[in-house]
């Protein structure tokens, strides 16, 4: 068979007739994080805990493509970075709060707020490659202190490399998933369920070929809600854990 014939029917197979606008897949991608926080910070070790953790992967790539729409879309730089920003400040003492982290570890907030700056410097042009490369080095760096690390940098930036091309994103997400059972199972030597945590990301796939790239009916204060949502989940969970106890 020709291989054009073959790239064709690969193509229609992986391409999924759009049906979610950006709105429906924020409400996915919120309700995920929510599993896996209410998991990673309220139950014990065991099959609920693991489910949650795992249904909670699909939220990363949904975010990490928003923060790419995000920043092609937004009318206003300076102010989506500045919301971004208060957000971050805030989310940072709620994750400290919820988790008990030290407060050197911060939230995801933070790194998707350096995915936005690192497209930023994707962007400019005027700035010599050499340059650019040095800034996203020390962004990927900078990013290694927040929840999601450089993961949600780099798949940002290839959501932004790769847009229009969901065949690629899909290949993307999987390489990814992947690479990251191996890391743990070298690393850790684990064959279980912090490896098949990792899986959790491929929930985000059909979503992801699914969508009308639109951003659907969205208030504004629907939209200034998610920037407040993080955070404010994050103390009441806090609050539930130190009550329970």
């Amino acid at each position: 068979m020709p291989a054009v014939q073959l790239l064709t029917k690969r193509r229609r197979v992986l391409v999924i007739k759009p049906r979610f606008s950006q709105a429906e897949l924020k409400l996915a991608a919120v309700v995920g994080m929510t599993l896996n926080h209410t998991a990673g910070i309220l139950l014990a070790n065991g099959t609920i805990r693991e489910i949650m953790l795992l249904a909670g992967g699909i939220s990363m790539p949904l975010f990490a493509r928003f923060i790419s729409d995000g920043f092609e879309y937004t009318r206003d730089r300076g102010k989506y970075a500045f919301r971004l920003g208060v957000s971050a400040v805030i989310s940072h003492f709620a994750f400290s709060f919820a988790f008990g982290t030290p407060y050197l570890i911060s939230s995801a907030i933070f790194t998707l707020l350096l995915a936005f700056f690192a497209l930023c410097v994707i962007h400019m042009e005027s700035v010599p490659k050499s340059i650019r490369g040095l800034m996203l080095f020390y962004i990927l760096i900078c990013s290694l202190i927040g929840d999601w690390g450089w993961c949600a940098v780099l798949w940002a930036i290839l959501f932004d490399l790769l847009k229009n091309r969901p065949e690629s994103q899909f290949l993307m997400i999987t390489a990814f998933v992947l690479i990251g059972v191996a890391y743990v199972i070298f690393m850790f030597g684990l064959t279980g369920t912090i490896a098949i945590r990792n899986f959790g990301f491929l929930l985000a796939i059909p979503l992801l070929l699914a969508y009308s790239g639109k951003q659907g009916r969205q208030p504004r204060a629907l939209r200034s809600c998610l920037y407040l949502y993080y955070p404010a989940h994050l103390f009441v969970l806090g609050i539930i854990k130190d009550v329970i106890v």
